[in-house]
């Protein structure tokens, strides 16, 4: 029998890659099924939703992040065991995917859509 011994920088490396493939396959969905949108708030405010594409076509269907969020659950629910961390990784990457389209690189505290570190 051997034993294998992992050092701490290595555990996080083998984390970081273990997300990375997450984070392509719901951005991947995000991309093919939504894109963005913006209006006014009767003060004036902007605010962002989510316009469902069909075939790659803006259809007449938007909704809130918190939406994209459950729909991202019911489709993806085994990709994280424990519902709070999946969720917090879903929020996560829409934020990071909603910033990106938006030009602002997609980078929040915990990485961006190519590099996520969620042990900070």
């Amino acid at each position: 029998m051997k034993t294998l011994i992992i050092t701490e920088n290595g555990l996080n490396k083998i984390i970081k890659e273990s997300f990375d493939d997450k984070v392509q396959i719901v951005k991947k969905f995000l991309d093919g099924n939504y894109m963005l949108g913006s209006f006014d708030d009767k003060s004036g405010v902007p605010k962002t939703v989510y316009i469902q594409l069909y075939n790659g076509q803006p259809t007449s269907k938007t909704c809130w992040e918190q939406d994209v969020i459950d729909k991202l659950d019911q489709k993806y629910h085994k990709i994280i065991v424990d519902k709070n961390t999946r969720l917090n990784f879903f929020k996560r990457v829409v934020d990071d995917w909603t910033n990106l389209k938006r030009g602002t690189k997609g980078i929040s505290k915990y990485g961006s859509l190519t590099n996520y570190n969620f042990l900070k």
